[in-house]
This record gives structure tokens, C-alpha cells and sequence, in this order.
């Protein structure tokens, strides 16, 4: 492909101009994925006036990703084959991905199908939006099913991010004890507290919570959980520590 880059008139007169502007996009790549991570760890990590703005960059940079495919799909590509030498953004985009998600892993959804679908319709806009970089793929087909790979993690931290992290109503706040706990083991280990029905839920559940939580809870102790509507009518909630939510109206 650098041979390709060389020859390619369209990006610049000269060989040494051809390379230097792919030297150049190959250096942009790499502060955009370095970008993506400072706003990953801050969005995961931050305190709370800090999480908006990092959500909002990690919400908008797929878009300026897919622009610069647009722009220029000579220089740039995702899932690219290993002898294509333009550069990859696929990094960038599954890290954008990736922290949405974990940054939103303590939420929890009611009416997860119907984040589903916002989910489905963010995916099939993303792959067409690489479309056009992909068709020029040596290996389309990969490039399409890792594409929709990728925008369905973005597309699913995005929704749920959306969904909770712009939602400004009061919360409802529910009381449930636990009932038993248990760990999911796979490539990572889950952990869940059973719970007795409460709100939303008219029989007994589980909700995932972090390793401290989980250790620190015992049979009988009671819960606290904030419900909300959510922006995109998606209810959604989280277990909040019950010493806070003192003043609060409280339902069983």
C-alpha cells in the first residue's frame, strides 16, 4: 500500500509529499487514540463534573473518525489487511467503545430492549459511514463484520450513556433486602446480590454490584436503589449507599 500512497497523484504531486501527508494522518491517529484513552479514564475514574465532558468526547470522536475516512480513505482505514500501510482507526473507535461502556457498567437497565434498538440503529449508521473506506478493503467482508462489531459496543455505551448520564429528574428511591449472593465466572468475575422484589421488579432479582459491595453485603441487609426515567425512556437504575438518602422519600 505504500508503493499505492507513493503513486496516488490525487493526495499530493510528489512521492516524499504522498509520504509525508500519511506520516502526518498516522500521527493524528495516534493523538486521537490517545485522546480517547485520557477521556476513557477520566469518564471511568473522574469525579462528576468531569465525566460530562469526557462522555462527550468519547461520544463525538466515532463521528470525527468517520470523517476522516470519508475525507481521505487513501490514508486512512479500519480492520485494514496487514499489508495495507494506511492507517488504522479502529483502535480509536473501539476505545471510545469500550469506555462508554465500563464508565456506564455501575447502571442498570429496566427496559433493556428497548435500548436495543437505539443501539441497532447507532450500529447500521456506523457501518455506512465507513462504507465508502471499506469498499476500497482488499477484505470487505471482514471489514464490514468488524465494523459492526465496533459500532455496536460504541452504540451501546453511547445509549446508555445517553440515556442516564443526561437525565437531570429526581430520582425514586426503592428499599430491598438482600437475599442471597452469588459469582458468574467466565473470562472475568461477576458478582450479583439477589434481591427481594422492589419497585419495578415484582419478583425476587439480581443486580451486578463492584467486589467490595458484593464482599461487605450479608444475608438480610437492606438496599437502597435510585430509579429514573432516563432521556431516552429507558428506566434505568443504581444501587446508591442508604446513608445518603437521608430526607429522601422512600417506598418498599
Amino acid at each position: 500500500m505504500i508503493g499505492e500512497i507513493e503513486m496516488n497523484q490525487e493526495l499530493d504531486a510528489t512521492a516524499e509529499d504522498r509520504l509525508a501527508k500519511l506520516s502526518t494522518a498516522k500521527k493524528l491517529n495516534i493523538a486521537l487514540s490517545g485522546l480517547a484513552i485520557a477521556a476513557s479514564i477520566a469518564f471511568m475514574l473522574g469525579n462528576v463534573p468531569l465525566r460530562l465532558p469526557a462522555a462527550v468526547v468519547l461520544a463525538l470522536l466515532p463521528g470525527l473518525l468517520i470523517y476522516l475516512l470519508h475525507r481521505d480513505p487513501s490514508l486512512y482505514a479500519m480492520f485494514k489487511p496487514r499489508r495495507d500501510q494506511r492507517t488504522n482507526l479502529g483502535i480509536a473507535f473501539l476505545i471510545c467503545g469500550l469506555g462508554l461502556i465500563l464508565g456506564s457498567s455501575h447502571l442498570h437497565f429496566v427496559d433493556a430492549p428497548i435500548l436495543g434498538v437505539y443501539v441497532v440503529l447507532v450500529a447500521l449508521l456506523c457501518c455506512v459511514g465507513v462504507f465508502s473506506s471499506g469498499s476500497q478493503n482488499s477484505e470487505f467482508l471482514s471489514a464490514v463484520f468488524g465494523m459492526l462489531i465496533l459500532g455496536v459496543l460504541y452504540s451501546w455505551g453511547l445509549a446508555m450513556t445517553a440515556d442516564a448520564l443526561l437525565d437531570k429528574s429526581p430520582p425514586a428511591t426503592y428499599i430491598a433486602a438482600v437475599q442471597d449472593k452469588h459469582e458468574s465466572h467466565g473470562r472475568s468475575t461477576s458478582y450479583y446480590l439477589d434481591l427481594t422484589p422492589w419497585g419495578p421488579f415484582d419478583r425476587p432479582n439480581s443486580v451486578s454490584v463492584s467486589h467490595t459491595t458484593y464482599d461487605d453485603a450479608f444475608i438480610g441487609e437492606r438496599i437502597c436503589l435510585e430509579l429514573r426515567p432516563g432521556v431516552l425512556h429507558v428506566r434505568w437504575y443504581q444501587v446508591v449507599p442508604c446513608a445518603e438518602q437521608t430526607g429522601s422519600r422512600q417506598m418498599e
